[in-house]
């Protein structure tokens, strides 16, 4: 009934956008679609950005293509910031209102992968399954730092504390990287929505057994079925 995910995309630029709002009443559902909005507008605009993409990528090409990811994560963050600010003084609403972001941007040569928060992107490749994000949450953190074990860290009763968000603050700082691919690689972009639910081994059972034009919907229905809370 109630769903605070938002998802853009760009298919002639190769820009796909996945974000996960949080706040209160409808404020995550708010800044959810501002961000993905928000950066669609600003990158599918960016001539300099489509240039750089079109052939393939060096490391003064990838350098400038980070630059400009990260000044528009930043730009939108402050706008959504500051929306938040002007609603919450007039209603109290929207106070507070922020959204995790996880998004690609396809090369000819590989993707950059730029994340906030704890939304995910995973590489598929052959039989092997590799988290390219690592969230800005609490409990990865102890888990960094060994406080923690995986096992403990899968039922933490504070796993849903993050410790980085688009719009809670006037400042933000995402992380931005290349990767290289290979023909048949997957990428998967998906909130705690989707990867809470999901085994390593649960995104190859998909791969090898569903369509690109089948599998978001079947992994989002197993998802739904396995609780989706």
């Amino acid at each position: 009934k109630h769903n605070e995910d938002f998802l853009e995309y760009e298919d002639t630029l190769g820009l796909y956008i996945v974000c996960d709002g949080m706040g209160g009443h409808h404020a995550g559902d708010i800044a959810s679609k501002m961000a993905a909005k928000g950066l669609k507008q600003l990158l599918s605009k960016d001539r300099q950005l489509a240039k750089l993409v079109e052939s393939k990528i060096g490391p003064s090409e990838r350098k400038e293509v980070v630059e400009i990811l990260t000044k528009a994560i930043i730009k939108v963050n402050q706008k959504i910031y500051q929306y938040s600010l002007e609603q919450g003084s007039e209603t109290g609403k929207n106070a507070g209102m922020g959204t995790t972001l996880v998004m690609a941007l396809k090369a000819p040569n590989g993707v950059f992968i730029a994340h906030v928060g704890d939304s995910r992107a995973y590489l598929i490749r052959a039989k092997k399954v590799q988290q390219l994000t690592e969230d800005h949450s609490f409990v990865n953190d102890l888990l960094r730092s060994g406080q923690i074990s995986a096992q403990e860290a899968v039922n933490h009763p504070h796993k849903n504390v993050i410790t980085r968000a688009m719009g809670i603050s006037e400042g933000v700082c995402p992380d931005v990287l290349f990767y290289e691919v290979m023909e048949k690689d997957m990428i998967i972009l998906c909130s705690d929505g989707l990867h809470g639910y999901f085994s390593k081994n649960d995104f190859l059972r998909f791969r090898q057994n569903s369509s690109i034009e089948n599998i978001s919907r079947e992994m989002t229905d197993f998802a739904l079925k396995a609780g989706g809370s």
